[in-house]
């Protein structure tokens, strides 16, 4: 397992023997990493939006993109009718484009990059507000540090060097963080592409592995496929994106062999959105206003290591439902521990 990388030095040194991808190496990586940076430091303008079909390419330009300066808009997808939303709002764009945009240089400079700035490195994901309208949400790269650290806390220690695969988009927060950020910081090979249901089980079998996928998704496991050959490899599936029903956990459990665990967002980018749209109710508004922790925190929604019998361990800020304190060994913080389906770790009817 390789060692842990804070995301602010993803990109600073080459580290040989640590991959980034199945074919593709650390110092291949930052290699990428410059000619992306030297793209952008030669780019006018902070506001760039990126949109890459492929995790591993998204993740050198976002830390090109990021260390010369720039904030980073996520387009959920790269339709016109996107393009010209953003249009707007940003200075350019790069990526799976029709006309390309910037593009990496084509001679990579000998550059020393330093640690980025936490505080100053900034990204804006966007999430459907109450209207149905993108609101677009931003994000310091030192909230989003809080939060891989406290993954890799509550569940590193069973996932060791396994590859990260997933049937959701890194374009939005949840495949970032669980797709692209936390594999980064940790070392942890990270799949290129999205997977479905017919290519899925031949991606997972023969190797280590850990899915990252939504409940539309497990709830739509194809019985006929063997999934016995997974033959145990699957260390853990994480599920977001909406409520999986104790029916479709046990059922996923069955094929899988491993019960989902289940992040809690939608709480927590709800009150984002409540945040962003200016409403100031009780309660609700004060816990948008805290959003994700910042240094040396648990962030709001991060989940704890669940004990023996334990459900999902999150929280969902004040005024919600009733909360416990995790002891420090496992997480800090105040977060609330759900009531699990039986036998199956990481799954609330909430």
């Amino acid at each position: 397992m390789s060692e842990w990388l804070p995301l602010d030095r993803v990109a600073v040194d080459a580290r040989t023997g640590r991959w980034v991808g199945p074919d593709w190496d650390h110092p291949a990586f930052r290699t990428r990493v410059l000619a992306w940076q030297a793209a952008f430091a030669g780019a006018g303008g902070r506001d760039w939006a990126l949109y890459f079909e492929d995790a591993t390419a998204f993740a050198a330009a976002l830390f090109g993109a990021w260390h010369a300066g720039k904030r980073v808009f996520l387009c959920a997808d790269n339709l016109p009718a996107t393009r010209e939303r953003l249009a707007g709002q940003v200075d350019g764009f790069a990526g799976d484009f029709a006309d390309g945009g910037v593009m990496p240089a084509d001679v990579v400079p000998d550059t020393v990059l330093a640690p980025l700035d936490e505080a100053a490195t900034r990204l804006l994901v966007f999430t459907s507000g109450s209207t149905g309208e993108p609101v677009a949400i931003e994000k310091r790269l030192d909230q989003l540090a809080r939060e891989v650290e406290a993954l890799e806390a509550a569940f590193g220690a069973d996932l060791g060097a396994a590859t990260v695969h997933g049937t959701v988009s890194h374009q939005h927060i949840y495949g970032l963080l669980f797709r692209v950020l936390w594999p980064l910081a940790a070392g942890r090979p990270i799949a290129p592409r999205t997977f479905f249901h017919e290519d899925l089980l031949a991606a997972l079998a023969g190797q280590p592995a850990l899915l990252v996928a939504s409940p539309a998704h497990l709830k739509r496991l194809p019985q006929q496929l063997d999934w016995a050959s997974l033959g145990g490899q699957l260390r853990a599936v994480f599920s977001s994106g909406g409520a999986l029903p104790a029916e479709a956990a046990l059922e996923a459990r069955r094929w899988l062999g491993v019960a989902p665990h289940r992040n809690l967002r939608q709480q927590r980018d709800r009150r984002h959105r409540v945040a962003a749209l200016g409403r100031r109710t009780t309660g609700m508004a004060r816990a948008a206003r805290g959003g994700l922790a910042g240094p040396g925190r648990t962030p709001a929604g991060a989940l704890a290591a669940p004990g023996p019998g334990a459900g999902v361990v999150d929280q969902r800020g004040p005024g919600t439902r009733r909360r416990r304190r995790v002891p420090p060994a496992r997480a800090r913080g105040p977060h609330r521990q759900d009531r699990g389906a039986p036998g199956v770790a990481g799954w609330t009817g909430a």
